[in-house]
């Protein structure tokens, strides 16, 4: 069942319904809400305009679209351009990977000790080398043979 609004006036002579209550908080707070329409008018004009390629009422030639310039899926609808956007971006990435700027840095590392992970054993042909070598290295460890690393650097 509905509840039924009351409404009517306080012994001062002022109303006590709820538009009432909206009005007399609505005129306490005018700076606020002409700040708010002024900005959201303003925020729909831009997009407008981007959207379009007009500001003011002048023609700028000036699409929203990608930083590059292409306007491909914005002017003609979201699939239009898309496959040769795309490509445009894979010749881009490519140009950025050129083998001068790819250094490789090769280093020798010499034999160690590591831990291994829990729960695994090193091999028995493992246990021979290092018997082989004289030393004593206890479970859970193992020697890792010399070898050469690579470190590739993109510059």
């Amino acid at each position: 069942m509905r509840e039924k609004i009351i409404t009517g006036t306080r012994d001062d002579g002022e109303k006590t319904g709820p538009m009432a209550k909206a009005r007399r908080w609505a005129g306490g707070h005018k700076t606020m809400l002409v700040c708010i329409g002024v900005g959201a008018l303003t925020a729909f004009a831009a997009i407008a305009s981007c959207r379009t390629g007009h500001a003011g009422g002048v023609k700028t030639g000036y699409l929203a679209g990608f930083p590059d310039g292409r306007t491909e899926g914005y002017a003609k609808g979201h699939d239009a351009g898309y496959a040769d956007g795309l490509a445009d971006g894979m010749e881009i990435a490519a140009d950025a990977m050129k083998p001068e700027t790819i250094v490789k840095n090769t280093f020798p590392v010499a034999s160690h000790v590591r831990r291994l992970h829990e729960g695994w054993r090193r091999s028995p042909a493992k246990d021979a080398q290092i018997a082989a070598l004289g030393k004593d290295i206890p479970e859970g460890y193992t020697l890792v043979d010399d070898q050469t690393r690579t470190r590739v650097t993109v510059r």
